[in-house]
């Protein structure tokens, strides 16, 4: 009788389809893992590509503004190299050219017995005051005799401080550059005549100066800073715990004196080519009939 029974080491039919489903299964479970592995990457790839773009242009800002910023320093060092140079000129002219003031009060004077109860020490102090701020002796100073206006946060100007007001040197027309209407001119201006600002870094120059860095063209309206106790009280309004002028030292007054100056030759320049002018407040304009010339 034949013996039909398979061999017991070889394998039936059932169990090589079993063994063929599982080894089915797990090549599609292969595939899905691959697929889901293909999509991360590809999104890899997608945010490596923007990352390397948003670096690229991050590199290229940064590269533009540092180019910016260069271009604006040696704009300013150049314009701060040449005013500072003027300055310089024009204080030692002014040190050798005696003032002479053009006398319009009465013979009797009325100045004098205002400084007289002062003191040595405080005509001392005066006499900084009312030096002439630029190289021109045929031009007259004026003394303010009543306080001038300040910020709120001290309502009364030292009696010590008296005001110094320059004539405008608009009143010289014949020898007045045309003035400069353009940005582009006045940056031209700028950059030509450019000074260093010294013991004026640091300090906040934009409401008495020409800023080329604003769209308004010239001429630029700014602060007449008319003494250095107004110009210090701009410098710390909105500081906290301010020191008041009254509490500076002597020489400490004396070193914003010289600031002040320093600021007002600069200013003066400005104004004197059409970049910069100066807009007088209501007050102002009434009390400089009460102004005395001497």
């Amino acid at each position: 009788m034949q013996n039909t029974q398979p061999p017991a080491n070889n394998p039936t039919a059932d169990s090589l389809h079993k063994k063929l489903e599982n080894l089915t299964n797990h090549y599609f479970t292969h595939v899905v893992a691959i697929q889901g592995l293909t999509e991360e990457i590809h999104k890899l790839k997608n945010k490596n590509g923007s990352l390397r773009t948003y670096i690229d242009n991050s590199f290229k800002a940064w590269n533009a503004e540092r180019a910016d910023l260069n271009m604006k320093l040696h704009f300013y060092q150049r314009n701060c190299s040449m005013i500072a140079n003027d300055a310089a000129e024009n204080l030692r002219k002014r040190d050798n050219q005696p003032a002479d003031y053009e006398d319009t009060s009465s013979s009797s004077g009325t100045v004098a017995p205002q400084l007289s109860h002062f003191g040595s020490s405080s005509q001392s102090r005066l006499s900084f005051l009312l030096e002439p701020s630029r190289p021109n002796a045929n031009r007259s100073f004026l003394i303010k005799t009543e306080p001038l206006d300040v910020p709120e946060t001290q309502p009364t100007v030292p009696e010590a401080i008296r005001e110094e007001v320059i004539r405008d040197e608009s009143e010289d027309t014949e020898n007045r550059p045309p003035p400069i209407t353009t940005m582009k001119d006045a940056i031209e201006f700028c950059s030509k005549n450019n000074v260093e600002l010294g013991e004026l870094t640091g300090l906040n120059l934009k409401p008495f100066l020409f800023n080329p860095f604003i769209a308004n063209g010239p001429p630029q309206v700014v602060i007449n800073s008319r003494n250095p106790y107004c110009f210090y009280m701009n410098q710390i309004k909105g500081s906290e715990n301010p020191v008041q002028w009254s509490a500076l030292s002597h020489s400490e007054q004396e070193s914003w004196a010289n600031k002040w100056r320093k600021m007002k030759c600069i200013q003066g320049k400005q104004a004197w080519h059409g970049l910069i002018k100066f807009e007088l407040s209501k007050k102002r304009k009434r009390s400089s009939g009460n102004n005395m010339s001497f």
